[in-house]
């Protein structure tokens, strides 16, 4: 199957690959390349949306970067655990849309059930221009006490081309 996509690719150095899946966002969409974990509640204007799916291990990484290739005008979307506060590479280049998605996390010991529900918010770029847009970790450092911390998942990263 081709993963490739007319609106985004990715590089990234960490891994082998992230999957990308043209049009694959929506409800029961898996969320990450590692993972059983899927999508739920996902509002219209996101609804198949190109869909990056990311390593849920990557979540551990405070240092990573994510580099889109976006290959023509679009929206990008950044979704992102709402139990932390947003990093600030996000606050800074994206925009809070006042609306969410539910990832519904079904670990390995779950047995293939929802084990919980958790609200990620969406945030939004448009992107005038092709070209790479990097990325952040999920969360800023961890707070030095490292008790009033709860890790979150990973991100989500989607795209639809501007009309």
């Amino acid at each position: 199957r081709d993963w490739s996509s007319d609106v985004c690719s990715s590089d990234l150095s960490l891994r082998n690959f992230y999957r990308i899946v043209p049009g694959g966002l929506r409800d029961g969409a898996l969320a990450f390349a590692d993972a059983e974990d899927e999508w739920s509640s996902v509002p219209d204007a996101l609804a198949d949306a190109d869909q990056v799916r990311t390593f849920a291990v990557d979540s551990h990484n405070w240092w990573m970067k994510l580099t889109v290739e976006l290959s023509r005008p679009c929206e990008l979307f950044v979704l992102v655990d709402q139990r932390n506060p947003v990093p600030q590479w996000e606050r800074d280049g994206f925009t809070d849309t006042g609306t969410t998605v539910t990832l519904d996390f079904m670990p390995a010991q779950a047995g293939g059930r929802v084990a919980k529900q958790l609200p990620y918010a969406i945030w939004r770029r448009v992107v005038e221009k092709p070209g790479p847009v990097t990325l952040g970790a999920p969360y800023e450092n961890p707070p030095a006490d490292g008790k009033s911390f709860h890790p979150n998942r990973m991100l989500g990263v989607a795209a639809k081309a501007l009309p």
